[in-house]
């Protein structure tokens, strides 16, 4: 399925044409992205390109997270503003197309992400939790800001929380393909004061599409070696 309200260049719609069974998505007809993803249910659409800017990165990454129960293969003509969202994919016909890819919804990278999670937040209950309890109950330390999210361990071992997400104060109405809150990730450790709300959903996109366990190590190491430099 190619949405948009023009049809692709005669040479691209050829190779198209000549390999698949091609149905045009007109926005005038169906403006919504509740009703594209029916659309493509209904009809089980197998791949989607994306050939006009109907829909924002947003809405794109939405229809992914709703339609993550299937396996179809969502992309995009290439344009300089889907960048963020994508690699270059070219194997069909030579023909290339910007292949969206989001990993935080690959079912390997749930299963190593959850697992991560729990061991590493089971070894901290064990060894630093109990210690930051009792200095909290005998004393009046005030822990910084880093240090006190280690007192939400609990809500990350049981799957409320992970150890890397978007944060907690972030706004999710109709962003649930974001994946879960953390205690950090690359908003918080790229914060600063300004930050725009555009700054901060590229960077919520752009661990969406690259969220592996090695990511999600290195952005923990980061976290500690900036907590680690700041109280320095």
């Amino acid at each position: 399925m190619i949405i948009g309200g023009k049809k692709l260049k005669q040479d691209m719609e050829e190779k198209f044409l000549s390999k698949y069974n091609v149905i045009y998505f007109d926005k005038d007809s169906y403006y919504n992205l509740s009703k594209l993803v029916d659309f493509i249910r209904i009809k089980n659409i197998q791949e989607v390109v994306f050939s006009a800017d109907y829909f924002s990165n947003q809405d794109i990454l939405s229809a992914m997270w709703m339609l993550k129960d299937r396996n179809t293969v969502f992309k995009i003509v290439p344009t300089a503003n889907e960048l963020i969202l994508s690699k270059l994919h070219a194997n069909i016909n030579n023909l290339s197309l910007i292949e969206i890819e989001y990993n935080i919804n690959n079912k390997m990278n749930i299963f190593l992400k959850r697992l991560f999670d729990i061991c590493l937040s089971f070894i901290l209950l064990l060894t630093v939790y109990p210690i930051l309890r009792v200095i909290k109950i005998l004393t009046k330390f005030k822990f910084s800001k880093h240090t006190a999210k280690l007192f939400l361990l609990p809500q990350v071992i049981s799957g409320k929380l992970s150890f890397v997400g978007i944060p907690d104060w972030f706004e999710l109405i109709g962003k649930e393909y974001l994946g879960k809150r953390g205690l950090t990730g690359l908003i918080q450790l790229n914060w600063f004061n300004g930050i725009t709300e555009e700054e901060m959903m590229n960077y919520n996109i752009y661990y969406a599409k690259n969220q592996s366990l090695t990511f999600d190590i290195e952005i923990l190491l980061k976290t500690l070696f900036s907590f680690l430099r700041k109280n320095n």
